[in-house]
This record gives C-alpha cells, structure tokens and sequence, in this order.
C-alpha cells in the first residue's frame, strides 16, 4: 500500500492538496483516468475528485472538506504511478461562524 501524510482541517477551511510524481507515456497526458475518492467514515459519505495534470511528471488532486470528523481517500487510475495511493484527513469543527447558507420562505 503507497501511503500520503496524513492532514488536519477545519470545516469550511481552504482546501487541501496532494502532489504525485508519475512520469507518462502518452501524447496526450489530458487522456490519463485517474480520481481520487474521499469517504467520510463515520456517514459513508464519498467524494470523487479528479487527479489532474500540472506538467512534467507532477499530478494533483484536492478536497474541500463537507463534514467534520475523520475521512480516508484512496487513488484510482489506469496508470500504475497515480493508483493505490491512501491517505487520511481529520476535519474538526473549528471556530469560523462561516457555513452553509440557506433560504427558508424569505
């Protein structure tokens, strides 16, 4: 198993980034399928995002953390370099007053 550091956040905190290294051979880096897929723990709640390439051999992914609590992310791609890759996020509530605004009979 090829593991990431592990990262803290705080709810509606900026979003977190990973940087992989695969070099690939292909004329067009654009056709690479490759996501990552977060899963909050406690609820089973996923997250699918895409690992996008940013030149050379450096690929990229990120999470906008939703929910508090402790999440685990794994890698998938047809390229052997980008698949496989765990990592873990704990989210904590923090102290921002920000959050999700809604509109109730107004």
């Amino acid at each position: 198993m090829k593991e990431l550091e592990a990262r803290t956040s705080t709810l509606w905190s900026d979003y977190l980034e990973w940087t992989l290294s695969a070099a690939v051979d292909r004329d067009d880096p654009f056709t690479v399928d490759a996501r990552a897929v977060f899963t909050h723990d406690p609820s089973g709640e996923q997250i699918s995002t895409g690992i996008f390439f940013m030149g050379g051999d450096n690929w990229s992914f990120r999470f906008a953390n939703s929910r508090i609590g402790s999440w685990s992310c794994e890698t998938f791609s047809d390229i052997d370099a980008l698949n496989g890759w765990h990592t873990r996020i704990e989210v904590d509530p923090g102290t921002s007053p920000h959050g999700t605004l809604t509109h109730i009979n107004h």
